[in-house]
């Protein structure tokens, strides 16, 4: 068999392992769909209006609009877990994630007011206008956000990450955020370059993303987690918790623990990092692998919308609407000119390279790919090489 066929069949295999991942894990039965997804297109168009009206406000875009919180200088639990390498330890933090959500019952009442008044203006089928009713209080009774981001929910409501520290001074720092599913520490571990960043001189903290790992809740059954949810409240209020966690953790971290601080997310987490590059500038340098950028694009690909071609377009142009507050296509980058890179899989049908294309796009960033996909990442350590020599260049890793 010839190098090109064998490349061409690799690449078509792996290609199919995402397609089944995404198809029959990140695509929903119809028995799984969420009550929100009962409604019909005109009927989502209230609510997607509703929404946007309640979280797309020109304050919440202002640097101290207190959209995006952080707790100051926290008391963090360090618990030594071992020595590391010779050089150093792995600490596991944790802390309260004292986070409130935005939405409310009172906020419920008076954002559909006015998107009822809006279906109202739109339609003279009563009937359809009392299905809407019944639909959206059905949907907001089982919403239930302060029983996934409140007190309510112990697991989540405690912020966790796990620290690689040199011993002595201060080091350059990576935090890396996991994808979708992820969030095992013991697994990240190995997921990641760890060993290479720590023996070449930096720190290291992994983190767990809102409803993953151990923040889950699950007590050792499987479900998929609830963040993001396919409600846009529960994926705004949860990314609004993300950037809560991982700002404390900055905070904490740059108050003399480690030199400087930079990124590197993977998937959802690529899209976090992208996120949180727009909200601080203290950090260096993002990395975002084989990223997520655009949850209104990934909703349509994999059959949340519904109706008429059209008209799932339209639903996809209002939920992206919705998320601007939190999408970081929405925002500028943060981040020293030359200081971001986006890797993306050739063979990803999962996010794929056009993520990949829009957010190098936004943020200016380096583009490499290499061959493999979304869960079979082959040929990834060599796209890694322009993140050796970017850190090399700017003094965070020593040769």
């Amino acid at each position: 068999m010839s190098s090109q066929l064998l490349h061409q069949t690799t690449s078509r295999l792996i290609g199919a392992l995402d397609r089944a991942v995404l198809e029959r894990v990140l695509t929903p039965l119809p028995a799984a769909l969420d009550p929100i997804e009962a409604l019909s297109h005109p009927e989502r168009m209230a609510a997607l209006a509703a929404f946007a009206a309640f979280y797309d406000r020109p304050e919440h875009f202002e640097p101290d609009s207190g959209f995006f919180s952080r707790l100051g200088r926290p008391a963090l639990e360090e618990r030594h877990v071992r020595r590391y390498r010779g050089t150093g330890h792995v600490i596991d933090l944790r802390w309260p994630s004292e986070f409130e959500p935005l939405w409310s019952a009172a906020a419920a009442q008076t954002a559909f007011a006015g998107a009822l008044e809006r279906l109202r203006e739109a339609s003279d089928e009563h009937a359809q206008l009392a299905r809407c009713i019944r639909t959206l209080e059905a949907c907001e009774r089982r919403l239930g956000i302060e029983a996934r981001y409140g007190h309510a929910a112990p697991d989540n409501a405690l912020m966790r990450a796990r620290w690689f520290k040199h011993r002595g001074a201060p080091r350059p720092c990576a935090v890396i955020l996991h994808g979708y599913l992820g969030g095992t520490l013991a697994l990240e571990e190995y997921l990641w370059p760890i060993r290479t960043l720590f023996d070449r001189g930096m720190d290291v903290v992994l983190t767990v993303l809102p409803m993953h790992g151990v923040r889950a809740g699950t007590r050792g059954r499987f479900r998929l987690p609830g963040f993001p949810a396919v409600d846009p409240r529960l994926a705004i209020e949860g990314f609004r918790q993300l950037v809560h966690d991982h700002l404390t953790l900055f905070d904490y971290l740059l108050d003399g623990r480690v030199s400087s601080l930079g990124l590197m997310g993977m998937s959802l987490g690529g899209y976090a990092a992208a996120l949180l590059s727009t909200l601080d500038p203290r950090l260096r340098f993002s990395v975002f692998y084989m990223p997520l950028a655009s949850i209104a694009d990934f909703a349509l690909r994999t059959g949340r919308m519904v109706g008429s071609e059209s008209e799932q377009q339209e639903q996809a142009a209002a939920l992206e609407h919705v998320y601007r507050p939190i999408s970081p296509l929405s925002r500028p980058s943060l981040l020293p000119e030359g200081r971001a890179l986006v890797i993306a899989g050739e063979a990803d049908h999962i996010t794929g390279v056009p993520h990949g294309h829009r957010l190098a796009r936004r943020f200016g960033a380096t583009y490499r790919t290499y061959a493999g996909g979304h869960i079979v990442q082959l040929g990834r350590d060599a796209a890694f090489d322009p993140v050796w020599r970017m850190l090399e260049r700017d003094g965070l890793l020593t040769s």
